[in-house]
């Protein structure tokens, strides 16, 4: 188990994390603590319809942009499951979180099995996985037939890189429900074009590549 993490709050809304990135958060309501974890490429504000009636209902509602999205700042570094991991207990150590649901979005949800590999779950009540794209392995091996083929998964990866907006553009509606407003679409697009090119596509590649069986059978 990783040592306790030296973050600090830097003031209002943003947390120093103990390697160097500061994290922008929202913190709504009062009571059980729920943090929301957004998926690839996405921000804090995707949850907002979420925390907003919980925070009504009496839970305390905390969400941030990860390194390198949105308000957050962009260190150029630290994408990968480690770093992103520390970065979550960085945000539970500064907010003083205890007995805290954890509820990760795609990517996220490897953030999530990465932060109990290595900082325990003495401060986490529940985890709630929602479309956990990270997990076990998305990439295709022999002893994984049903992944997605490298090539596949490389060749969006490629194309989001050229031209990111448009892709997130041309690629968004199969995500939504049907009925779905266009401003929400766009609105969802914004959020994802806040994201560093760079992080995008770091933590696409970790995405791909990265298998959680050990860690999910230990």
């Amino acid at each position: 188990m990783i040592a306790a993490t030296e973050a600090h709050s830097l003031g209002p809304n943003t947390i120093m994390t103990a390697q160097g990135a500061a994290l922008f958060y929202r913190n709504w309501g009062a009571g059980d603590p729920i943090l929301f974890l957004a998926g690839w490429a996405l921000v804090s504000g995707m949850w907002a319809y979420q925390m907003e009636p919980l925070s009504r209902q009496g839970f305390r509602c905390v969400a941030y942009d990860r390194r390198a999205h949105g308000r957050s700042s962009d260190p150029g570094r630290g994408y990968d499951y480690d770093t992103l991991a520390d970065d979550l207990a960085d945000v539970i150590h500064a907010l003083g979180l205890e007995n805290v649901t954890l509820v990760g979005h795609s990517l996220a949800s490897g953030e999530i099995v990465r932060y109990l590999t290595r900082h325990g779950s003495g401060r986490v009540a529940r985890v709630v996985l929602v479309a956990p794209a990270a997990i076990p392995y998305l990439l295709q091996a022999d002893d994984n037939p049903a992944g997605v083929p490298e090539p596949v998964l490389a060749q969006a990866r490629n194309a989001f890189l050229r031209d990111f907006a448009g892709w997130a553009e041309a690629n968004a509606e199969p995500y939504f429900v049907p009925g779905t407003s266009r401003a929400m679409i766009e609105w969802t697009v914004r959020m994802m074009t806040q994201t560093s090119l760079q992080a995008a596509g770091e933590l696409n590649r970790i995405l791909v590549k990265t298998d959680f069986r050990p860690e999910l059978t230990s």
